[in-house]
């Protein structure tokens, strides 16, 4: 199935694959166009989170790996470990 994306998708992908952590958008974009060396621009992210929407609605990315996109990890762990305080139910 990966053979039908095209290298961004792939690379994209990669990133998720390769990391242990969740990522976040911006973290993902870093990585593939600027190597980690400085921030990437707001077009740049907003091209990597579509790129996660359209690989989760194929099914290669989870929606776990896309609300951590939109909402950054920090976000999202405290979302979970606050009570009352629920940015998104991860169990859907």
């Amino acid at each position: 199935m990966t053979a039908e994306l095209d290298p961004f998708q792939y690379k994209v992908l990669h990133c998720l694959e390769e990391d242990d952590f969740a990522l976040s958008a911006e973290e993902i974009a870093m990585d593939i166009f600027h190597n980690d060396e400085q921030p990437p621009s707001d077009e740049e992210e907003r091209s990597v989170h579509d790129c996660l929407i359209g690989l989760q609605q194929r099914g290669l990315a989870t929606s776990w790996q896309t609300n951590i996109a939109d909402f950054g990890v920090e976000t999202v762990w405290h979302s979970l470990l606050t009570p009352g305080r629920r940015v998104f139910d991860p169990g859907r």
